[in-house]
């Protein structure tokens, strides 16, 4: 029983697709004649029955990865999953409330610079700011009381 060692396909991750490049298609062929006599002892252990059907498929579409990811595989940096922010414990329903108020002024004003939008703006600004002051220093005095305790 014949088997082709070929590294663990987990190396080739970094590996998102193969992109051909027509200056690799001689290197790739003669890679592949050369891997010729592995190709013929595969189809032969096949025949033989000394190989399951899944193996032999198995051990051909490593080596066609291989060649193919050593001449045509291109490294991409995959995207990460996004983390996940921590929420501040001050962040309450108060505080996005006055968030999304701070935002939509902010947007009207953006969209339409008049006097009476600057001062919903300015106040809505002033009002989202002193509630993050306020439960910030609400969250600073619970931990230095807990501290005592």
């Amino acid at each position: 029983m014949y088997t082709y060692n070929v590294p663990d396909l987990s190396e080739h991750e970094k590996f998102e697709r193969i992109i051909w490049n027509n200056d690799a298609n001689e290197m790739m062929i003669q890679d592949l004649e050369t891997k010729l006599d592995i190709f013929e002892n595969l189809t032969q252990s096949l025949l033989n029955g000394s190989m399951q059907l899944d193996d032999c498929i198995d051990n051909l579409s490593n080596i066609v990865y291989e060649i193919s990811f050593k001449f045509h595989g291109k490294s991409f940096f995959k995207h990460s999953k996004p983390k996940k922010r921590k929420k501040s414990e001050w962040f309450d329903s108060g505080c996005k409330l006055a968030k999304d108020t701070f935002y939509k002024y902010k947007r009207m004003f953006k969209l339409e610079p008049t006097d009476n939008q600057i001062l919903l703006f300015l106040y809505s600004r002033s009002y989202y700011c002193n509630v993050k002051r306020m439960l910030n220093v609400f969250i600073i005095i619970k931990k230095r009381l807990l501290l005592v305790i």
